[in-house]
């Protein structure tokens, strides 16, 4: 039986990994939101964001509510940073968080780069919270609270951004450079 030392062995595993090295990339999904709060004429919520489930990260985040019974409309452009892929918290003034309302949307399931749809278990809408990530509300309760609307795939989803990864060139060098390492190593072995 043949042994081949650990540079040869290295050698043949980049080699094969030229065969299979590729572009890798990360797709964030562009997600469309609606649905309105509980309550005639507490008014309604609109808008959209980017989610990334690779990452974990909102982005381009532009929801707008309407005027309601106690609240007026609001837009909301900014993450918290207090998220998760079933949960957006959003603030309405990024400048000065503790100055903003907090808008935060529960859904029925996790976001992922299938981009399939969700639909909104709970949203409420706050003012005067406590932490520039929305997870302490000052005043207890919320100015308006829904259970209903949706989250989707929007129409035009991001390109998606390459990931830097090793070029097949750079593989091929690299299995060359192994596979030279691996000669030298069994020459020298046999000549000893």
């Amino acid at each position: 039986m043949l042994k081949l030392p650990l540079a040869a062995k290295a050698a043949c595993f980049a080699l094969g990994l030229n065969f299979v090295a590729g572009q890798a990339a990360a797709v964030p999904i562009a997600y469309a939101v609606n649905g309105s709060f509980n309550g005639a004429g507490e008014g309604g919520y609109s808008g959209s964001f980017v989610y990334d489930a690779d990452t974990g990260f909102y982005s381009a985040i532009n929801i707008v509510t309407t005027a309601g019974t106690v609240v007026g409309p609001n837009t909301f452009t900014a993450s918290s940073g207090f998220n998760s892929a079933a949960q957006i918290r959003v603030t309405s003034n990024p400048g000065n968080p503790a100055a903003g309302r907090c808008l935060v949307l529960s859904l029925d399931n996790t976001l992922t780069n299938a981009g399939a749809a969700r639909t909104v278990s709970s949203i409420y809408d706050y003012t005067n919270f406590g932490a520039a990530n929305c997870d302490s509300f000052d005043n207890g309760a919320p100015l308006r609270q829904g259970t209903s609307g949706t989250v989707a795939k929007a129409a035009s989803t991001p390109t998606p951004v390459p990931v830097p990864t090793m070029t097949e060139w750079a593989m091929i060098l690299l299995g060359m450079l192994l596979a030279g390492v691996a000669a030298l190593t069994i020459q020298r072995r046999r000549a000893a």
